[in-house]
């Protein structure tokens, strides 16, 4: 899966669109999921680590055809 670098550890770029779930998996309690949908329907998810406090600095990207 491709994926794309953020700008730092504490934001997400206003062009990836509006948040649209936020998902947990109960295997890795720490790591939250933050899905982000823009216009044309391309999905990104970025990883939340809840014990860093911090944004994984790369994200999932699942583009629209």
């Amino acid at each position: 899966m491709p994926t794309e670098t953020l700008p730092d550890s504490v934001t997400v770029p206003s062009t990836w669109g509006s948040l649209v779930s936020v998902t947990v998996n109960p295997d890795y309690g720490d790591a939250i999921y933050l899905w982000y949908q823009d216009a044309q329907g391309n999905v990104r998810i970025v990883v939340f680590d809840n014990r860093k406090r911090e944004l994984s600095r790369k994200a999932f990207l699942i583009a629209r055809r």
